[in-house]
This record gives structure tokens, C-alpha cells and sequence, in this order.
């Protein structure tokens, strides 16, 4: 009997390895993309303190002069959580790409090992036909062999 071979064993292996990579550089992704937006929760926390304490400012006209000073924090508040939720949708859009890639190459490492499956299957009953030749071919034999003598010569 024959080994079982499967000839693209490596290029499965490749693409196991490939997936395997691809599962790490999206677990990557998405920890940056966590970290991003806990950064936005915080700007949108400052820019909502920053918020009040104009509030506070404009409803006291004796401390009008701050309130130019309270306008530019409130303004740069704002700037940074618009920044930070461009920041959070580029790696929402980093997130789904790796993503995508890791589908990809999971379904090349699932088609593969599908291959194989079948492949031994094929493999498989090809012995076990060439098994039950065999064995066939011995019952003859033994048949002939274990006949009356007497059979024989008719």
C-alpha cells in the first residue's frame, strides 16, 4: 500500500500561515481602532467640560474678557474631536480591510484543506479497492487449489 501524499501540502501550509497572520493583523487593527476611540470618548469628555464652562462664562457678562479665551478652547476642542473621529473611521476602514484579507485567506486555507479531505477519501477507497482485488484474487487461488482432485481433469 501506498503513503497517502497530498502534493500542495506546502502551499496548505502557507496558506494556514498566511491566515494565521492575517488573524493577528486584524486583532492589530482593532486594538488600534479600541484605543482611537477611547482617545475620541476622552476629546468628546474635554470638549463637553469645555462646553460648560463657556456656558458657565457667558452667563456672568462682569467676565466677558474670558470669554474669547473660553471661545478658542471650545473651538479647539471641537477640532480635536473632529480630528479624532477621522481618525476613528480610518481605522474602522484599516479594521475592514484586514478583514476582508483574513476572509480571503481563510477561504484559500478552507478550499485547500477540502482538497485534501477529498483527495484521501479518493485516496482511501482506491486501497481499499485494491485491498478487496487482492483478497479476491487469494479466494481463487485458494478455491483452485482446495478443489477435488477429481474436479480437476473435467
Amino acid at each position: 500500500m501506498k503513503l497517502f501524499r497530498f502534493r500542495l501540502a506546502r502551499l496548505m501550509h502557507l496558506k494556514q500561515a498566511e491566515k494565521k497572520q492575517r488573524a493577528i493583523e486584524l486583532a492589530h487593527e482593532q486594538s488600534l481602532m479600541r484605543q482611537c476611540e477611547a482617545q475620541l470618548e476622552d476629546s468628546r469628555q474635554e470638549w463637553a467640560e469645555v462646553a460648560e464652562s463657556y456656558a458657565a462664562l457667558s452667563a456672568r457678562p462682569s467676565v466677558a474678557r474670558q470669554w474669547d479665551g473660553a471661545l478658542l478652547a471650545l473651538g479647539a476642542a471641537k477640532q480635536e474631536v473632529l480630528r479624532r473621529t477621522d481618525l476613528v473611521r480610518r481605522a474602522s476602514e484599516r479594521v475592514e480591510q484586514a478583514r476582508e484579507r483574513l476572509v480571503k485567506k481563510s477561504r484559500e486555507a478552507e478550499t485547500l484543506e477540502r482538497l485534501r479531505q477529498r483527495r484521501w477519501r479518493e485516496y482511501s477507497l482506491e486501497n481499499l479497492r485494491d485491498e478487496q482485488k487482492e483478497n479476491d484474487a487469494k479466494a481463487v487461488t485458494r478455491f483452485l487449489r482446495d478443489r477435488d482432485p477429481a474436479e480437476q481433469h473435467t
